[in-house]
């Protein structure tokens, strides 16, 4: 099995980001991700190498307009059309109890979306969910897809 590198800059500063992507294309890091704040650098990102440029203020439209069609996701990060966003489980909701590979194994359920892990806030524990995890109310359950696939496996969720 081989594994490729994936280098994501979040930082502050553009130049900061920049310095980073730079380093980590000197390390033959072949996906490298950045936050940009400023538009003047993506010129500058680009003609590094950058391909995944994720803008400060297309993530802040993107939460708003999520927050409006589907409060209870929550987006992570923005990748062009995938994104990760956290779904807290409600107290009664069907899949509590229940294990991951009953609930993606529904018909229905989108087979493009991965649950990618677990947070219980409680024990302060992240989990990587296998098909025999259960899954308990309260947990923030990290999900990566599109959006769409988001908002129909929120639905077997609740």
């Amino acid at each position: 099995m081989s594994y490729e590198l994936i280098a994501v800059a979040t930082m502050k500063l553009d130049s900061e980001n920049l310095a980073f992507a730079l380093l980590a294309k000197d390390f033959n890091v072949k996906q490298v991700i950045v936050k940009m704040n400023d538009h003047n650098y993506e010129r500058i990102y680009r003609s590094v190498g950058v391909k995944n440029i994720s803008r400060g203020t297309d993530l802040l439209i993107d939460q708003i307009m999520l927050s409006i069609e589907s409060p209870e996701l929550r987006t992570v990060i923005s990748l062009g059309d995938i994104e990760v966003a956290v779904f807290i489980i409600p107290e009664k909701a069907a899949c509590v109890g229940r294990t991951v590979a009953e609930v993606v194994n529904q018909e229905g359920f989108p087979r493009e979306l991965v649950l990618t892990c677990l947070y219980d806030d409680d024990k302060a524990l992240f989990r990587v969910p296998r098909g025999d995890t259960l899954l308990s109310a309260h947990d923030r359950t990290f999900l990566c897809g599109s959006r769409k696939n988001m908002e129909k496996a929120v639905t077997f969720l609740k």
